[in-house]
């Protein structure tokens, strides 16, 4: 350990070992006075400052720790999120890094487990940086919710995830999106397939719509529910929609509605009153359709039609044909109940060239020989 000033300011800097391309990393820590004791210094990267009339924090083994941040997480997470958190501690974190104090788990340390993470493989491959993204970053909320109750490494705040290129959405052509309409039409899928395509609705939130919600005059849906993973029984429950923006409603084109009209006569000539019915049901039961039963159904029809067999690409084709309308970013974002107009064009700023190339061939039919022509 050294001391350095930086204009007005004293630090400790504690070497904290060398890369595999022999490049060294130190931790910092902002002194009281120059000449404070080595002893107090190593007390702070230790155990952290400000925590002087407590003495020093206790310390924790990271297997100890996980389990009990996770009996805490059980009742602030929705299961989905709290399912992950498990699943990455169990598979990827505590198989290596488990046996060590959470003092002893610096920012070094972490990079070195990303490097064994990179080497690991999944279900279908080795995993994607997105995936390691989260893995890491759970970590990080781990360790750092034990910050004052226990020892923790000051380098943690140095800690960066993985990142990497956005993935590209592929969103079905024309044709393909008629095809799937005009084959399903008549099946149980039929109107869920239409509110992705059409209306870019998710998934859960059509498992979640209820008749009601529909209104066949004002051509509007109001989407205010999602079917969510829970752990009530069936392990499933309706919820808020996945963003506060979520909550919204939409203008439906004149002959969908038609579509989703004839679909409720149907349904309420062999059901009865279903105002307060699901829309997507089974076909003999009556029954809300489970969305492991619908993705295989879905994925059946859409490998019999040589098409994208993941149904979340009907929500991005229905972006992707607002993009080729001329539809705003803003307007597109409100649409599909993004959090924020940044997240909608980072996920399709890629389907935007061919929009600017066509907007340079329309300035060419405004001024067609440049800015010699007499007005």
């Amino acid at each position: 350990m050294h001391v350095t000033r930086k204009r007005d300011t004293y630090y400790a800097v504690v070497y904290a070992g060398r890369d595999a391309d022999g490049k060294e990393h130190r931790s910092w820590m902002r002194l009281e006075a120059k000449d404070e004791g080595e002893a107090n210094v190593e007390a702070k990267l230790r155990y952290g400052s400000g925590n002087d009339h407590r003495g020093p924090l206790r310390r924790i083994r990271l297997r100890d720790w996980t389990p009990q941040w996770l009996r805490v997480k059980w009742n602030e997470l929705e299961l989905a999120s709290y399912q992950g958190y498990e699943s990455y501690a169990r598979r990827y974190t505590l198989p290596q890094l488990g046996h060590l104090y959470l003092d002893e788990i610096t920012s070094w340390t972490i990079r070195l487990w990303q490097g064994w993470l990179t080497e690991q493989e999944g279900q279908f491959g080795p995993l994607s940086w997105k995936y390691r993204r989260e893995i890491v970053l759970a970590l990080k909320l781990a360790i750092g919710d034990a910050s004052g109750e226990f020892a923790v490494h000051p380098s943690l705040k140095d800690v960066k995830p993985p990142t990497g290129p956005a993935p590209k959405v592929v969103p079905l052509t024309d044709a393909q999106g008629r095809l799937l309409l005009q084959e399903t039409k008549g099946t149980w899928s039929f109107a869920a397939i239409l509110l992705a395509l059409m209306a870019g609705m998710r998934l859960g939130e059509i498992r979640a719509l209820e008749w009601r919600d529909l209104d066949f005059e004002a051509r509007t849906v109001d989407i205010t529910r999602a079917m969510k993973r829970a752990r009530a029984p069936g392990g499933e429950s309706v919820g808020q929609p996945k963003t506060a923006k979520g909550v919204r409603v939409l203008d439906l084109n004149s002959w969908v509605v038609e579509e989703l009209r004839s679909i409720h006569a149907e349904t309420a000539a062999q059901f009865g009153d279903i105002s307060s019915r699901r829309v997507l049901v089974g076909p003999v039961s009556g029954r809300p359709m489970r969305s492991g039963q619908f993705y295989k159904q879905y994925r059946r029809v859409a490998l019999r039609l040589g098409i994208s067999t993941r149904f979340h690409d009907l929500r991005h084709t229905h972006a992707s044909q607002l993009l080729r309308a001329g539809v705003s970013i803003k307007v597109i974002s409100a649409r599909l109940g993004h959090a924020s107009e940044a997240f909608t064009l980072r996920t399709y700023i890629h389907l935007l060239p061919g929009e600017a190339r066509e907007a340079i061939r329309n300035l060419d039919m405004i001024y067609p020989a440049g800015p010699d022509v007499a007005a």
